[in-house]
């Protein structure tokens, strides 16, 4: 399969088709009436369906083990690969992306993690020499590149550095704030009622609490302003276009400052949207006959994860229409009105977001509030609701030092997939939104889609993305490049190309060059730091340069990164958790080394070889030709006024090849017999071969023949000139994470130090249906308080979070 994809980028789409979109598009659609064929509706519908049955959307979530972290400590992480439509795992990437990255886009961490049914967990260190300061958090999988970074996981996350001055900048004046307004329908119309959400914040990007007055005129009040939540709020009124407006904002300090509103036009489109119980009410107003292009007619399509959820004709009387929409006929989440004219343009869009308060909950309980130090917990959690029947939740936990001044940027799951992952820009504290009463939660999602109305994912009228540049890494790890002709600076094409990882494990891979002069290979079970090799047959030409691609996109989304901002308060926090943290590293080389969890195929790419010599078994040689003379059967040295040749002998054909076989020493291969022959036999542990013509990929071998050495050090062997040496990082192993036990009392009295800041991460817990999962740790030497965090998704694409909360105290204490 794989020879296939990397020759035809359109073959690849539809393969994806077939693997991933078996569901009919037309059992997903809900009408409110019937289409009309062969009307702009139903090419519109047509359309669409189209650009998501061409097109397999990923999207990627993201797990923390707390919301700041010191320099010096480790940020553990889990990463949910999911299928866009369904929210289920995706079984297209096997490979996530993790990337810390500053203000300026500049990556500062960069890991690559192994995917095993769309999920995968690890760990980062951070440097001591790192800032502090807010970085984006963001992650993505290489066929996600194909739709833009805006479609990436993004977050923000905070890094105190207590070994470096923090830098801070002058706390921002008052006055020095940001005031945005955005009309529901994106204009205010003369004489049309209508919404504005306004936001405010200050000058290193922070919400703002503040009193405020809409004026017309400079002297008339038309209503007063408040934020609802994180400086956003909104209010109504009915404009006039010969008044001006303008909001005054009253400071604590008594400073009046004034800001205008958007103008006010005379003509548009206007879209309103009123929330019940049971349903989206929508009204429309156009007083624009430009924009009708001549008919009274118009249509509406409601789209939202990748479906068409309904979509009707409409007809404007005295220039208005309205129509409901059924919450059950919505998912959960962000859904899209889109309104076009009777020649399918689309006229305005509108974001609307359908909650459920008993939205996929989980308990969670504890034995009680209050431990002492080195005292077992235990955790009970199970879900609030009827879980479906066979569901699987894959969850973490996470148990953390918790302090309130570092819960702005909160991650949280339900947020994430049905809200952060739908719209652009950096939403503050995106788990507020789902906190207070019902109708709260609603009224503050509601301003907050009008305000960050764009939506990630967009069809945008086509029926595929432009181009497939980036194929998926379906099976493995994919390393790509290309090889440029360096005498005529261009690149070059047909080329057969090797990289190799030297070592014990034969680690070998070969690429031929394609038009383009791009080169690709699959690499599998490649885990950590390694150096590898890549290089084509010198023996043949020496002109090519194989320059590799970075494997991290460097495409950067528009997302804004607030000032980092901490105050005098703080100081003992951080003095405390600095303390802890160094504590822990001091001692961490005293901690047990767990083994990998990754599992690696020892078994080479030509599985069992015909012949295997232990040279250790016979008498030793220190000469190589002697060695390939007496013991390795079916392959003849021969020598001319050129050099070695080593010729096999086919045991099917029972014919001698005329050519040299692909010889490989620990991975690398060696195009030149004399290079063998040079060898010191007292360094190799064996040899196999293979005596048959043989065939991988573009590989087409007379033959192979493999020599191991004791250290995988190339035994003294030489590279040519013309290959190219480097470090290149593979994913992260899986890898098990210690937490101390003090399950007797010799270890609770041990005198060796335990001040974590993290007492616990598991990110693989395994829930079926309604069962309670008891999950145990102990306390460390820290007293504190700490904060449970319990996150997942169900194999049916349902979200489910909780958090609690409990105290560390002295033995003196109650």
């Amino acid at each position: 399969m794989l020879n296939l994809i990397f020759g035809n980028k359109m073959h690849l789409k539809s393969i994806i088709i077939k693997h991933f979109y078996t569901v009919l598009l037309f059992g997903m659609i809900f009408n409110f009436y019937p289409a009309i064929a062969d009307d702009p509706k139903s090419d519109k519908i047509d359309q669409f369906e189209a650009f998501q049955k061409e097109n397999y959307q990923e999207l990627v979530y993201m797990q923390v083990d707390k919301q700041y972290y010191l320099a010096g400590e480790h940020i553990k992480f889990k990463i949910y690969c999911l299928e866009k439509k369904a929210l289920k795992a995706s079984q297209l990437s096997k490979v996530a992306y993790f990337e810390l990255l500053d203000s300026e886009n500049v990556p500062k961490l960069q890991v690559k993690v192994l995917l095993i049914d769309g999920v995968g967990y690890g760990d980062v260190f951070i440097p001591t020499n790192l800032n502090s300061g807010n970085y984006i958090l963001r992650s993505y999988t290489r066929w996600m590149r194909n739709y833009g970074a805006e479609t990436f996981y993004h977050s923000i996350l905070t890094v105190i550095n207590p070994f470096r001055k923090p830098g801070l900048k002058p706390a921002p004046k008052q006055e020095d704030i940001s005031l945005q307004f955005f009309p529901e329908s994106g204009i205010i119309i003369d004489g049309e009622k209508t919404k504005i959400v306004f936001e405010g914040r200050n000058a290193n990007g922070y919400p703002i609490d503040f009193d405020g007055k809409l004026i017309a005129n400079d002297t008339v009040l038309i209503t007063d302003l408040k934020p609802m939540k994180n400086g956003m709020g909104s209010f109504e009124f009915t404009p006039n276009i010969i008044n001006s407006y303008q909001v005054e904002l009253i400071h604590e300090d008594g400073i009046i400052t004034k800001h205008k509103i958007p103008a006010i036009k005379e003509k548009g489109v206007s879209l309103r949207v009123f929330e019940s119980e049971q349903n989206f009410h929508v009204n429309i107003f156009c007083n624009d006959k430009s924009a009708l292009a001549g008919s009274e007619s118009i249509f509406y399509i409601i789209h939202g994860n990748g479906k068409i959820l309904g979509n009707s004709s409409l007809t404007l009387s005295n220039k208005r229409t309205s129509f409901k929409i059924q919450k059950p006929l919505l998912d959960d989440g962000v859904s899209t009105i889109s309104l076009f004219n009777s020649n399918g343009k689309l006229l305005i869009s509108r974001n609307i977001f359908k909650y459920k308060s008993s939205i996929n909950e989980l308990s969670i309980s504890l034995d009680k509030k209050k431990y002492h130090t080195r005292e077992k917990v235990k955790v009970n959690i199970s879900a609030m609701k009827e879980a479906i029947p066979g569901a699987l939740m894959n969850l973490s936990i996470s148990v953390a030092a918790y302090d309130g001044n570092y819960n702005n940027n909160q991650h949280e799951i339900v947020a994430g997939l049905l809200l952060n992952n739908m719209l652009k820009g950096r939403i503050y504290n995106p788990g507020s939104y789902f906190e207070g009463s019902d109708s709260d939660i609603a009224h503050s999602l509601d301003n907050l889609l009008i305000a960050y109305g764009n939506s990630i994912y967009s069809w945008q009228g086509k029926e595929s993305i432009d181009d497939i540049k980036y194929i998926p890494e379906y099976r493995a790890q994919l390393i790509t490049g290309k090889v440029w002709n360096k005498i005529r600076n261009e690149p070059a094409q047909s080329i057969l190309t090797y990289l190799s990882v030297p070592g014990k494990k034969l680690q070998f891979y070969a690429s031929k060059s394609r038009s383009d002069g791009s080169v690709i290979f699959e690499v599998k079970d490649f885990y950590g730091n390694n150096e590898i090799v890549i290089q084509n047959d010198y023996t043949r030409d020496t002109i090519y340069d194989i320059r590799l691609d970075n494997p991290f996109s460097e495409e950067y989304a528009e997302y804004s990164v607030p000032v980092f901002d901490i105050d005098e308060s703080m100081k003992g926090w951080i003095e405390h958790l600095s303390h802890n943290m160094q504590i822990e590293n001091t001692y961490f080389k005293y901690q047990p080394k767990l083994p990998s969890l990754s599992v690696i195929d020892s078994s080479n790419f030509y599985n069992e070889p015909d012949s295997r010599y232990y040279l250790d078994d016979f008498t030793r040689f220190i000469v190589m030709e002697e060695v390939m003379r007496e013991y390795v059967y079916g392959v003849n040295v021969r020598k001319n006024r050129n050099g070695f040749h080593f010729m096999v002998l086919d045991l099917e054909k029972n014919e001698i090849y005329d050519e040299n076989p692909l010889m490989l020493l620990d991975g690398v291969p060696v195009f030149d017999a004399d290079d063998i022959i040079a060898l010191d036999p007292l360094k190799v542990q064996k040899i196999e071969t293979m005596k048959r013509r043989y065939f991988k990929g573009v590989l087409d071998c007379k033959g192979i023949v493999n020599y191991t050495t004791y250290e995988g050090d190339l035994g003294g062997y030489s590279l040519p000139k013309n290959a190219t040496v480097m470090e290149y990082d593979g994913v992260q192993p899986l890898k098990q994470y210690y937490f101390p036990e003090y399950s007797s009392r010799q270890d609770q009295n041990s005198t060796a130090p335990d001040f974590r800041n993290t007492l616990f991460w598991n990110p693989q817990i395994k829930i079926t249906g309604n069962e309670e999962k008891i999950i145990e740790f102990y306390t460390s030497d820290d007293i504190n308080k700490y904060e449970i965090r319990v996150e997942g998704i169900n194999s049916q694409g349902e979200a489910y979070s909780a958090k609690s909360y409990f105290q560390v105290v002295s033995e003196s204490s109650n």
